[in-house]
């Protein structure tokens, strides 16, 4: 008669998945441990994305005010180019000698 061989190795989810269900205190632990690493990043994740969306917020803020202070600038900006375009007008008509009449051509 043939010695009996050793079973064929099992894999290793397999010899935990074996364990789990025999309640093996080890195997309880585990499970225990990779419950809580899946919550752990879960959680991370939620927060996370709950940090992205509060920046996001924080910059649409900060751009809405930019967008207010450019538009006040604009504005301002083109106001001094109509008064600096009135003060040149009013510049030149002064410096300009009036036209001459025909009476103060006699003279």
């Amino acid at each position: 008669m043939q010695p009996e061989l050793p079973p064929a190795p099992k894999p290793a989810l397999a010899n935990l998945w074996e364990a789990i269900r025999h309640g093996g205190r080890l195997a309880n632990f585990v499970l225990a441990g990779l419950v809580l690493m899946l919550t752990a990043a879960l959680s991370t994740e939620i927060i996370r994305g709950s940090n992205d969306r509060s920046e996001m917020q924080a910059i649409t803020a900060a751009n809405k005010s930019l967008r207010n202070t450019l538009g006040e600038l604009t504005a301002a900006i083109a106001e001094k180019d109509r008064e600096m375009d009135r003060l040149e007008e009013a510049a030149c008509r002064a410096a300009t000698p009036p036209p001459q009449t025909k009476r103060a051509a006699w003279r």
